[in-house]
């Protein structure tokens, strides 16, 4: 893998990552860079305001000092000591004053200041020491001299110091408006850079990268349907276009092997014996009618040809039946289905007859009835056709029709999915045949359970009716919860015969 050359698509992303991350590194340095300098600012700043203030506090502490020596002159008790302990903390004041100087002008500054209060402590020494010695006069004369000659120079050097600070304060603050002005103009310059990139990246990577994947994904979507006639577009020699080329060459390859047959998968296909089987019932129903209506008016010649086709139709509708149970294939391809699905699913495909026809309708599912492995499609054919045939039992209008999916109490791994009609119910002739294997009688129901209990069997379970005449049936599917294995039935062979026989293992209750 290490000799292996990068592809062009993965060059142009590395491209772009290596474009982002020169780009982040150069907006992490100018911002540290930005705020380093705001920082500095800020700080120098800061450490003005302190010095302002330990200058300020010497000129207090001084004058502080001062205040005792004329109290002194004037004979006021203990003035020497106050002025003692008023003049200890200057020296500290001056130290930490000269300590934030910044350049050679304020250190200056500092020493000058300093060199006169020290001046202005030895007049003011002189001046106690006359007043200890009693000589009133002579102090008060040196206490005048001292304040013209000492400390009139301390406040003008003190004044002015306080003004130079005023000053450079407003140079300070200057500069760190710039400096915060600074760093806002680089951080709103950096991220609308890392925007750009970001958005220009973005761009690249749907124009060039997700736009022709969703294309392709769409594609083969197509193809999956049978839609053979897209083509992609194979210009560029990136891995998109190589994907583009091998679809298209899939493609071609599919179209010139098959000819795909258009179809919709999302309507119903509706087995082609059933829909015979409908339509036979619907002539039977005609030809009923018409010979009744001969029979009435005396046309005995009518009424036998009447009888003699509903004979037929009846043999070509048990021939369906045969094909039909026939025709159901042997291997079945078992998934989980959920019974509730499926149950929803069979009743929504009659739900405009049973609109039409104003027919109650219940589903019923037992949270322990699923999932089961059926195949899915002709488990719902088998119930369709239950359904069915509980419609053909009901009247005209009106009528219930209930579908329940329940785990049997009585075999912990099999479920029941019931259909249940209060419509006329089964015959003893109906059963008979059912069982027997007899020729359908001309008015009997139960078209095409033959067919239900061969698709039941098949998966290994049984079909169950309880019918009662006149009172109703319901058919029961009893499906093992797992399926048989591939290419089994636990269904007997039809063999030869012409008329297959219903497995006598379907119990039957006719009350």
């Amino acid at each position: 893998m290490s000799g292996t050359r990068p592809r062009p698509l993965q060059r142009r992303l590395l491209r772009s990552l290596v474009a982002l991350g020169l780009l982040g590194v150069l907006v992490v340095g100018v911002t540290g860079f930005t705020l380093v300098q705001w920082t500095e600012t800020e700080q120098t700043l800061s450490r003005h305001y302190v010095r302002s203030l330990r200058l300020q506090e010497v000129r207090a502490q001084a004058f502080d000092a001062l205040t005792q020596v004329p109290a002194a002159v004037r004979g006021v008790p203990d003035a020497r000591a106050e002025y003692e302990q008023a003049r200890q903390p200057l020296d500290r004041a001056f130290d930490e004053w000269a300590a934030l100087a910044d350049d050679a002008g304020e250190r200056a500054e500092v020493t000058a200041i300093r060199d006169t209060a020290a001046r202005l402590d030895e007049g003011a020494d002189r001046v106690l020491d006359l007043v200890d010695a009693g000589r009133t006069e002579e102090a008060t004369a040196a206490l005048a001299e001292v304040e013209a000659t000492l400390v009139e120079p301390f406040e003008s050097l003190t004044a002015a110091a306080v003004e130079t600070d005023r000053d450079k304060r407003r140079e300070l603050r200057a500069d760190a408006a710039a400096a915060r002005r600074t760093a806002t103009l680089t951080l709103a310059v950096a991220g609308a850079g890392v925007l750009s990139l970001l958005l220009l990246v973005g761009a690249y990577l749907t124009g060039g990268v997700f736009t022709p994947l969703r294309r392709l994904l769409d594609a083969l979507r197509g193809l999956d349907r049978g839609d053979t006639g897209t083509r992609l577009p194979e210009d560029g020699d990136d891995e998109i276009a190589e994907l583009n080329r091998e679809y298209n060459a899939l493609a071609e390859r599919l179209g010139t092997e098959h000819t795909p047959v258009p179809r919709a998968p999302s309507e119903p296909q509706e087995d082609a014996t059933l829909l015979l089987r409908r339509m036979l019932a619907h002539l039977r129903e005609d030809t009923a009618a018409l010979a009744a209506g001969n029979g009435a008016s005396g046309n005995g010649a009518g009424s036998a040809a009447a009888g003699a086709l509903l004979a037929r139709i009846d043999a070509v509708d048990a021939t369906l039946d045969r094909l039909g149970s026939l025709a159901y294939p042997v291997d079945l391809r078992p998934v989980p289905v959920e019974p509730a699905a499926l149950l929803h699913e069979v009743l929504d495909r009659v739900a405009d007859e049973v609109v039409r026809r104003s027919v109650s309708t219940d589903v019923d599912v037992d949270p322990d009835a699923g999932p089961l492995l059926l195949d899915r499609a002709r488990t719902r054919e088998a119930l369709g056709e239950l359904v069915r045939n509980g419609l053909d039992a009901l009247p005209a209008r009106g009528g219930r029709l209930r579908l329940r999916a329940v785990a049997d109490p009585d075999e912990a791994d099999t479920v029941a999915l019931e259909v249940e009609d209060d419509g006329t119910g089964l015959s003893e002739e109906d059963v008979t045949w059912l069982y027997d294997g007899s020729p359908r009688p001309s008015a009997s129901r139960g078209t095409g359970l033959r067919l239900v209990a061969s698709v039941v069997e098949q998966h290994g379970g049984r079909l169950q009716l309880r019918t009662v005449p006149g009172g109703g049936t319901t058919a029961r599917l009893l499906l093992p919860r797992t399926a048989p294995g591939p290419g089994l039935s636990t269904g007997p062979s039809t063999g030869p015969s012409t008329t297959p026989s219903i497995p006598p293992s379907i119990p039957q209750e006719t009350r």
